[in-house]
C-alpha cells in the first residue's frame, strides 16, 4: 500500500509518461484472436481478441529495495495514464476499448503491461461471384484518436497474428492474416 500510495500521490493520469514531453512514447501491442465473426448482409467482421499493450512509464519507476523487494504492483486502469487507443471503423452501437476498466501490472523499472479482452471490426470487401469458395478481404484500423504520431508511436510486436486462443469457425476458413504498420500524415493548422 506504501508502494501505491508513494506512486500516485502527485501523479497526474493525463499526462503523458515522459518526463521530457518532446520524447515520444511507445506503445507496443500482440493480438491473440479468439473469435472472428463475419457478418456477409453488413460487409463487416468482428475480432474478439485479447489485446497486450506495453509501453514505458517514467513516473511509476521506484527501488525494489526500499519496498520489500516488490518488484511490481497491480494498478488500475482509472489510476494510470492510458494511451488513447481507438478502433477507427468501430459501429456506433460498439463500444470503445475502456481500457480503463482493466487492471495492469507495473514493473519498477516503468515497464507496463496491460492486458484484455476486446473486439474490433473490420470493413470488408465482399464478392460472392464464386460462393462457396468466396474470399472476403477485411481491414481494420487502429490508432492514437488524440497523440500525432511524434508524440504516441504505435509498434506491432508480432507481424502475424498468434492463434494460440483461436476457436475458428465452422462456416468459413480464415486462410491468413497480417498486421501492417502504416503511417498517415495529416497537415496541422492551429491558427484561430
Amino acid at each position: 500500500q506504501r508502494l501505491k500510495n508513494d506512486l500516485l500521490c502527485s501523479y497526474d493520469r493525463t499526462s503523458r509518461p515522459v518526463k521530457n514531453s518532446a520524447n515520444q512514447t511507445i506503445v507496443r501491442f500482440t493480438f491473440y484472436p479468439v473469435l472472428i465473426d463475419l457478418d456477409d448482409d453488413a460487409s463487416i467482421m468482428r475480432i474478439h481478441t485479447w489485446l497486450q499493450l506495453f509501453w514505458t512509464d517514467e513516473f511509476l519507476i521506484w527501488e525494489p529495495e526500499d519496498y520489500e523487494n516488490t518488484k511490481y504492483i497491480y494498478l488500475e486502469g482509472s489510476e494510470i495514464w492510458l494511451p488513447d487507443l481507438i478502433d477507427f471503423n468501430r459501429h456506433v452501437d460498439a463500444d470503445d476499448l475502456q481500457l480503463e476498466m482493466n487492471t495492469a501490472v507495473v514493473f519498477y523499472n516503468g515497464k507496463v503491461v496491460l492486458s484484455f479482452l476486446t473486439q474490433f471490426s473490420a470493413h470488408c470487401k465482399i464478392d460472392v461471384r464464386y460462393w462457396p469458395n468466396d474470399r472476403h478481404t477485411c481491414g481494420s484500423i487502429i490508432g492514437s484518436e488524440t497523440y500525432l504520431g511524434h508524440k504516441l508511436g504505435l509498434a506491432i510486436t508480432n507481424k502475424s497474428l498468434n492463434f494460440t486462443f483461436y476457436k475458428g469457425s465452422r462456416k468459413w476458413k480464415l486462410e491468413s492474416a497480417t498486421l501492417i504498420k502504416k503511417f498517415t500524415t495529416f497537415k496541422t493548422n492551429y491558427t484561430f
